[in-house]
């Protein structure tokens, strides 16, 4: 049987799953010959695009993804663009993650070969294996070459992992393995901080990170959400950047190991159905249970009009209500939001925050009884967060 290789462009959307699975699927791609070509950092006329081309109630990210779709569009032999169900083996992606394929190719004209393998690694241990095969086989019919292939990119990925893991931003990780290819402008000073904190790591980097009473000015804050929203410049109007030059030290979901994560398991019900609400959750929950002196506050970031995030948005501002350990923000984006309302919301949570702080250090008090602000930052909700802003007043 010939094992002769295809060679060809594969595309991958700079959206949704591309912070979390990239640098994997990159190496595979590369391992078979294949050259990976992303689509470019997101601006408006990146979203714009997006919205002329999909479903008019989708949400933000999802809009966002055919924007990217439709940059790559007459540029590639393949667009990669996978069925995500399940990567964990229990739980499952939002239901516009597992139509995403057929989404694309219902509403989008022109396109290349999808390749739309399905994900769900509930059926079975070896499930990834199969995947990477299916994949694989678009490229060549050496089951060998796919196996190294697929080796590869295993060893990358637990690469890649290992800095989040350490306290570095996916940005930061994919900038260290890729440089300027992946990262055309700087990283942004965010990144370039944890850059500098990734060389160290830390049994749980999300307790861990904090600087501890008096040491500086200098906070340390969740940031709970998605990783393809607050990493995305656009879509969070450069959140982490903000923080940063804010004095902040932004710490997210995906830093926390999954063991300790799942420590918080037993605190609900039932798991969320959705993969990334479920860690967005738990994440708060540990900060709230662990991150007392060590973690100054919560922001949630959330998509407008998506059901899971408003469900992950509520959880998490009971508790913090409940527990009155930390303080709390959340900031809610669309394709209207505006940079100067977030740094505005920002200023004040992170100003309140600092006082408070520094207030419990003179005062030699532990840093309880915290007041809960809710922010919102798209028109929709202004009314409804000044009204929540004068009742705490």
């Amino acid at each position: 049987m010939s094992s002769q290789v295809r060679e060809g462009k594969v595309g991958i959307p700079r959206a949704l799953f591309f912070y979390t699975f990239y640098p994997a699927f990159r190496t595979f791609f590369e391992e078979l010959g294949a050259t990976v070509v992303v689509s470019g950092t997101t601006t408006k006329a990146t979203l714009d695009a997006g919205v002329q081309e999909t479903v008019t109630d989708a949400c933000a990210p999802i809009k966002l993804y055919h924007g990217h779709v439709a940059e790559l569009r007459g540029r590639v032999d393949y667009l990669f663009v996978p069925r995500l169900v399940s990567t964990n083996g229990k739980l499952i992606y939002c239901p516009k993650f597992l139509g995403l394929p057929d989404m694309i190719r219902h509403s989008m004209a022109g396109l290349p070969k999808l390749i739309d393998v399905r994900i769900d690694v509930r059926k079975g241990k070896h499930e990834w294996w199969r995947v990477y095969r299916e994949i694989g086989r678009n490229f060549t019919k050496s089951t060998w070459k796919i196996y190294r292939a697929y080796r590869k990119a295993l060893e990358t990925y637990r690469q890649f992992d290992g800095m989040l893991k350490s306290g570095a931003t996916a940005p930061a990780a994919m900038y260290t393995l890729y440089g300027e290819e992946i990262l055309p402008a700087q990283p942004g000073l965010q990144a370039a901080a944890a850059l500098e904190q990734a060389s160290a790591s830390a049994s749980e980097p999300a307790v861990a990170s904090g600087t501890g009473r008096g040491a500086d000015r200098r906070l340390t804050i969740g940031v709970m959400g998605y990783p393809y929203a607050f990493y995305d410049p656009y879509l969070s109007a450069n959140l982490l950047d903000k923080l940063e030059a804010l004095g902040v030290t932004a710490v997210t979901p995906d830093m926390i190991p999954d063991e300790v994560l799942e420590r918080q398991a037993d605190k609900f019900p039932k798991e969320l159905f959705w993969t990334y609400s479920d860690r967005a959750v738990k994440a708060a929950y540990h900060f709230l249970e662990n991150g007392r002196g060590r973690i100054d506050g919560l922001i949630h970031l959330t998509a407008f009009a998506c059901g899971p995030d408003f469900i992950v948005n509520k959880l998490i501002e009971l508790e913090c209500k409940k527990q009155k350990v930390l303080p709390f923000m959340s900031l809610m984006y669309d394709e209207q939001t505006g940079e100067a309302g977030v740094l505005t919301r920002l200023e004040a949570f992170v100003d309140m925050v600092r006082r408070r702080k520094e207030a419990a250090v003179r005062a030699g008090a532990p840093l309880a009884e915290t007041p809960v602000v809710q922010s919102q930052t798209t028109a929709r909700t202004t009314a409804q967060a000044a009204s929540s802003a004068k009742k705490a007043g």
